[in-house]
């Protein structure tokens, strides 16, 4: 496979030459998590940093003041905590979480909002999501990479269409709620009038030693691994309530539909969902950078021998780095870690 830049001769005798298995895909919908994990927004298009993160996927995060990530997965008061992001203002309106009038409904800042500037006014904020929060937290920002849960697959997560609506179906969910609990950036759709089946994203989670190249618009990418899920997808994403049985419900639904494709060795267990990426070529000094957007194609290239992983961003926090090497932020025994 190559790792040239699109447009080029060798790009185009690479896409000439790939075999696309499974259904034609496309982007359908991006969304950017600006505040880990906090409110999503949906972009026409994202640019994809060099650590392979997409632009504004949660560049900032809260931590206490001991320096641990405050996150859904330890503060289910997150929850209950609505955020409305202007990003070409660089300014979010945060608040108590209104009551949604339907179910499909994420519900926005209610009553006593206040709208604040992520540069300008950082210590407002923070002492407003501190109040919130019933506990002290503070705010941190890195361009680089922004705080990943896999630091060492950094890219953005990928599920289909045709996932949120089967999981829609088990769990009798409004499919955007679906979408609130497992946070993924990509969502694929087949193109034209065709139906991609449930978990055809599957098909970039690679085997033993592999991963699965594949390009979605500019953006060059692969695959590393099926992403092990946390607490937060068995809550409510607007209250925080837990649903009964969830975890184990989920994995046995999951293992039961596993696609043929997808490589069960893959899979230690199925609470897993959605897939990690990084960026092509990161190991040989940064990826391919471009813009992935709405209606962009994504192009399966196929598996390639893995490559040694880089170490995670010199600039993330400490806690962060110290987190990744014991394991602490949920690592599975395929090395891969979950999203929140």
């Amino acid at each position: 496979m190559t790792d040239a830049a699109p447009g080029s001769p060798a790009d185009d005798a690479a896409e000439a030459a790939a075999e696309v298995p499974g259904p034609e895909l496309r982007v359908g919908r991006i969304t950017v998590f600006p505040i880990k994990s906090l409110d999503g927004v949906d972009v026409d298009a994202a640019a994809v940093l060099p650590s392979g993160s997409l632009a504004w996927d949660r560049r900032f995060a809260l931590f206490s003041p001991d320096g641990a990530v405050v996150n859904g997965k330890i503060e289910p008061r997150v929850h209950r905590v609505a955020a409305e992001f202007d990003l070409s203002g660089e300014c979010v309106a945060v608040g108590p979480r209104a009551a949604a009038t339907h179910d499909s409904e994420g519900g926005g800042p209610g009553p006593g909002c206040q709208t604040f500037s992520l540069h300008d006014e950082r210590e407002e904020l923070e002492a407003f999501l501190s109040r919130l929060l019933a506990r002290p937290v503070r705010l941190r920002e890195d361009l680089r990479t922004g705080f990943p849960d896999d630091a060492l697959s950094p890219g953005p997560t990928i599920v289909t269409a045709a996932t949120i609506a089967a999981i829609s179906e088990w769990f009798d969910l409004p499919q955007q709620e679906v979408r609130r609990r497992f946070r993924a950036n990509l969502e694929l759709t087949a193109q034209g009038t065709g139906t991609a089946e449930p978990f055809a994203e599957d098909l970039l989670v690679p085997g033993p030693d592999e991963e699965i190249e594949f390009w979605a618009g500019e953006g060059r990418f692969v695959g590393t691994g099926a992403c092990e899920r946390c607490v937060v997808p068995s809550r409510d994403s607007r209250t925080g309530a837990a649903m009964a049985g969830f975890q184990k419900e989920f994995a046995n639904l999951r293992k039961r539909e596993l696609p043929p494709f997808a490589p069960k060795s893959a899979f230690d267990h199925f609470y897993r969902l959605a897939v990690n990426t990084r960026p092509l070529g990161r190991s040989r000094g940064g990826g391919n950078g471009g813009v992935v957007r709405v209606g962009d194609a994504v192009r399966i290239i196929g598996p390639r021998p893995a490559e040694p992983p880089d170490e995670p961003a010199a600039d993330s926090s400490q806690q962060e780095r110290s987190a990744r090497s014991s394991g602490k932020t949920g690592s599975s025994a395929s090395g891969r870690r979950r999203r929140r």
